[in-house]
């Protein structure tokens, strides 16, 4: 019995930080692509998963797919994440272009995926 209370603490959770994770997301992208509308992002459908190996995804499919614990990190590392995916709207590899892409759109990225690098992916 205390094991499937266990089991059902962690799903309520996951449930919320998933929850959590869309509403911040949400706001973080809408910021971002206010404030970066010079560079013809559009604004993407965010999807929203717990993931082992990796804080996002782009499918290009104008979405992007963020993992429910990046949550945790800072907002600047959030941004980080959704400008890199947005860059991946554009670019579908991590050649010159989708870095130029990037450091125009975030120049002190370096630093930000330099700090979420030290966060563990729970």
């Amino acid at each position: 019995m205390k094991f499937e209370v266990m089991l059902l603490v962690k799903k309520l959770v996951e449930a919320w930080y998933s929850k959590k994770a869309a509403t911040v997301y949400e706001n973080r992208l809408k910021k971002f692509i206010e404030s970066n509308n010079h560079f013809g992002t559009e604004s993407p459908g965010i999807r929203v998963r717990k993931m082992t190996g990796r804080w996002g995804s782009c499918n290009g499919s104008n979405s992007i797919l963020l993992n429910s614990q990046l949550v945790k990190a800072p907002s600047y590392c959030i941004d980080y994440v959704i400008a890199h995916e947005l860059c991946h709207l554009r670019y579908r590899d991590h050649g010159a272009k989708f870095q130029r892409l990037l450091s125009r759109m975030m120049p002190d990225w370096r630093y930000r995926k330099e700090r979420l690098e030290r966060v563990a992916i729970g």
